[in-house]
């Protein structure tokens, strides 16, 4: 069981903006959101489409605001082109966190920080596979699914 007397922090995902993912950076468009926390929260994605996505499923998350979407030439996306899209029926993705977990030696609560969240299973996966094995073997990939779904295949 985790004992969390704080809340768990939220990622930079220094990776994610810095084009390790998928995401190649002449095309990346950045999610500029502000948490429930008053916290800049910063994502990536390939197109407005997947930051519109990105941007819901964090909303939805962590109770945040998309404050503007930044285009890969540095520009300001105007917000006629993607607010009408934050609503709608269709699913939220899944937020998936990789988180790293304190030793069970200290004897301690056990303390747990976040390395990287996407909303891509495979890229929070892979990002876990980047960790040392000692530290991997202490990190989990959780993610915000009412059933509380645990993807640790791999």
């Amino acid at each position: 069981m985790v004992h969390r007397t704080q809340p768990t922090p939220r990622s930079c995902d220094f990776l994610e903006v810095m084009g390790t993912s998928d995401i190649e950076p002449s095309s990346r468009f950045l999610v500029w959101l502000i948490d429930d926390r008053d916290t800049v929260v910063v994502r990536a994605a390939a197109d407005v489409s997947s930051a519109v996505r990105t941007a819901r499923a964090y909303c939805a998350a962590w109770g945040a605001r998309v404050q503007y979407i930044e285009g890969p030439d540095g520009r300001i996306v105007d917000r006629g082109d993607w607010e009408p899209l934050m609503t709608g029926l269709h699913p939220l993705p899944y937020v998936y966190t990789v988180e790293l977990r304190s030793p069970r030696a200290t004897g301690r609560d056990e303390l747990v920080s976040a390395l990287w969240t996407s909303t891509d299973l495979d890229e929070a996966l892979r990002w876990r596979d980047l960790l040392p094995d000692d530290l991997r073997g202490r990190s989990l990939v959780v993610s915000n699914a009412p059933d509380g779904h645990y993807p640790t295949a791999r």
